[in-house]
């Protein structure tokens, strides 16, 4: 079966957007679904096809930055440590984050990556646990932020 592209509903589509920390999105559907620009019944494709005024646009990224949906402001940022190997850290800013790791490690920080988008679905093996989790399903664990995850290895690529 072929699966055509925008066969789901506006309503689906919010769904997701919030379950999968897209908060942009979910924001940007809000504020068309309060507007009457889309209805949650539509087919998503009706989303993308929404023309806001500049009024609105402005409306809009107020009610984004305030972060009215309340979705997890908490990233995932990587901090190369030595050679070859990053350490992995939860927090709302790289600044909290380069904080921790330079209290924990008393080594200063050159570079700070937010690796949100890129691996928070990653799975990754723990040996305390001996079991694969993705990121996201170890950020549910934690209860402080900003707070260290792991270490590991970088990736050789093979040519």
């Amino acid at each position: 079966m072929i699966n055509n592209a925008f066969n789901q509903t506006v309503e689906q589509l919010f769904h997701d957007a919030r379950i999968y920390d897209m908060s942009h999105m979910a924001h940007y559907i809000y504020f068309c679904l309060i507007k009457g620009k889309v209805m949650k019944t539509d087919l998503e494709k009706k989303i993308y096809e929404v023309e806001l005024t500049n009024q609105e646009v402005h409306e809009f990224e107020e009610m984004n930055k305030k972060n009215l949906l309340k979705i997890t402001p908490i990233k995932l940022f990587a901090i190369k440590h030595g050679n070859e190997n990053y350490a992995f850290y939860f927090g709302a800013t790289a600044e909290e984050v380069i904080e921790l790791h330079e209290k924990r490690t008393k080594v200063r920080v050159n570079k700070i990556t937010n690796c949100h988008n890129q691996m928070i679905d990653k799975s990754i093996f723990c040996p305390e646990t001996k079991t694969t989790k993705t990121f996201r399903q170890m950020m549910k664990d934690q209860f402080e932020f900003p707070c260290y995850v792991c270490e590991m290895e970088a990736m050789r690529s093979t040519k």
